[in-house]
């Protein structure tokens, strides 16, 4: 009795571990554990085109991997990659254009610092390593 033999074509078998692993990788970054998300409050929208512009400006900065505005919510939500942008550099690109604006004080889970002088809250800025 003769039994299907089937041969290894390691050529093919290499293509489909690319093809595999290329549609499985986050995009922009080889581990999915470098990449965070933000919720920002986004001010100044005053039609849907405007929710185009807002992504496109976020999207113009190095390490910005998804971004999705809503008009409706008045919000961007921003997948990055934090070692090469910061909120504070989202925030300034999207105050930047004069038209629209977010403020950090407003993001839920954005991390403050308690002020000992005066017992108020501060947006933490820079976060030592």
């Amino acid at each position: 009795m003769r039994g299907i033999r089937r041969t290894l074509n390691l050529p093919a078998l290499l293509m489909m571990c690319f093809i595999l692993l290329t549609f499985t990788m986050p995009v922009g970054s080889a581990w999915a554990g470098q990449n965070q998300s933000i919720e920002l409050p986004i001010t100044g929208m005053t039609c849907a085109a405007c929710s185009l512009a807002v992504k496109t400006v976020l999207k113009r900065l190095d390490g910005i991997h998804q971004v999705r505005v809503s008009f409706e919510k008045k919000t961007a939500v921003v997948i990055y990659n934090p070692q090469q942008v910061t909120p504070e550099q989202m925030a300034q690109a999207v105050n930047d254009t004069g038209k629209f604006g977010t403020d950090l004080h407003a993001v839920e889970n954005y991390p403050q610092r308690e002020d000992t002088k005066n017992g108020s809250k501060n947006l933490l800025l820079f976060q030592s390593q």
